[in-house]
């Protein structure tokens, strides 16, 4: 236990030096919000933060596999206001591979909007991928669908 202490101490400070720290402090925020819903601490009471739990777990999910976010609209905590789109855009380097996600909590299921179109057919994501991603969007000319 004290080795693992000390492990976390010294990744502390290597970030805290780094130029990403924020991006270390969103990480770790990220974590723990995740942990305080598994362990009951903190319940998921309303559909948004389920979205928002289902949000973060995707985000960390794609992280362990070696892809960065380059979507901007990340979800950082349970109570963040919910939003519409495209839930995470991500890039893997060593694939050169894109991945649009879109996460679902429990058994929620795929939406249909009310012009027909369907959560993760083409017609949804392509007008939405630029709100997502910006300027990027020229770059990407291929993606994969991951649920």
């Amino acid at each position: 236990m004290r080795k693992r202490i000390l492990e976390n101490i010294e990744a502390s400070k290597k970030a805290r030096d780094s130029s990403n720290f924020d991006e270390h402090l969103r990480r770790e925020g990220t974590i723990k919000a995740i942990h305080n819903v598994e362990n009951g601490t903190t319940p998921l009471t309303t559909n948004v933060h389920k979205g928002n739990y289902g949000e973060m777990k995707m985000d960390r999910y794609m992280e362990e596999r070696g892809y960065t976010r380059v979507s901007t609209d990340r979800v950082t905590s349970i109570d963040a206001k919910g939003h519409q789109g495209i839930d995470g855009v991500y890039y893997h380097k060593g694939t050169d591979t894109y991945v649009v996600a879109e996460a679902k909590y429990n058994k929620a299921q795929l939406s249909t909007l009310s012009d027909g179109t369907k959560q993760m057919s083409e017609e949804w994501i392509e007008p939405r991928l630029f709100k997502s991603v910006g300027d990027l969007k020229d770059n990407i000319t291929s993606y994969d669908k991951l649920l």
